[in-house]
C-alpha cells in the first residue's frame, strides 16, 4: 500500500508500458496486435498517425486550472480517467465539464468509468448526450458522452 506522498507521486508519473509483460497485445490477429502496440507505445505529447484516418495525441493534463489549457485543435475523443469524485473532487466539477465540452468537436466522445448520476447530469448540462453502457469486468456501468450540436 502506498502512503499519500508515494500515491501522489505515482499519480503524476505516466504508466510505463512494457510490451514484453503485456498479454493483452495477444489478440490473435497480427494487424490488430500491431495497432494495439502502436497505441500503447506512442510517445506522450506527440501526434502519431496510427492509420490514415486516425491520429493519436496522448496528453496528460493538469486540470487544476482548466481555463489555462487551450489546445491547438479540438478533440474528437477524451478518455477521462480521473480518480473517483470522492477521492479527487476537484476533477469532477461543472466548470471542468463545461471546459471539456468547449474543447470538443461536435460528435466528440468523452468516456469515463465513473457512472454516478451527478457526473451524468453535469455532462448533460455541459452539452453532452450521455449513455450508460455495460462496464468491463468488475465495473457495472461506464458513461459515454457525445457532444451535441449547438442546435440541439
Amino acid at each position: 500500500m502506498l502512503n499519500r506522498f508515494e500515491r501522489d507521486k505515482a499519480a503524476d508519473t505516466p504508466i510505463q508500458f512494457n510490451q514484453n509483460d503485456f498479454n493483452a497485445a495477444r489478440l490473435g490477429n497480427s494487424t490488430l496486435e500491431q495497432l494495439f502496440l502502436q497505441l500503447h507505445t506512442s510517445p506522450w505529447n506527440e501526434a502519431v498517425a496510427i492509420t490514415p484516418g486516425f491520429t493519436l495525441l496522448k496528453q496528460q493534463i493538469d486540470f487544476s486550472h482548466p481555463a489555462t489549457f487551450i489546445p491547438k485543435r479540438n478533440f474528437d475523443l477524451i478518455y477521462y480517467d480521473a480518480f473517483a469524485p470522492e477521492k479527487q473532487p476537484e476533477m469532477w466539477t461543472q466548470e471542468i465539464f463545461n471546459h471539456l465540452s468547449n474543447l470538443c468537436n461536435q460528435g466528440a466522445i468523452l468516456t469515463t468509468y465513473c457512472a454516478k448520476g451527478v457526473v451524468r447530469r453535469m455532462l448533460q448540462t455541459a452539452g453532452f448526450q450521455v449513455d450508460r453502457l455495460p462496464g468491463p469486468p468488475g465495473k457495472r456501468e461506464i458513461l459515454r458522452a457525445t457532444k451535441r450540436s449547438d442546435r440541439e
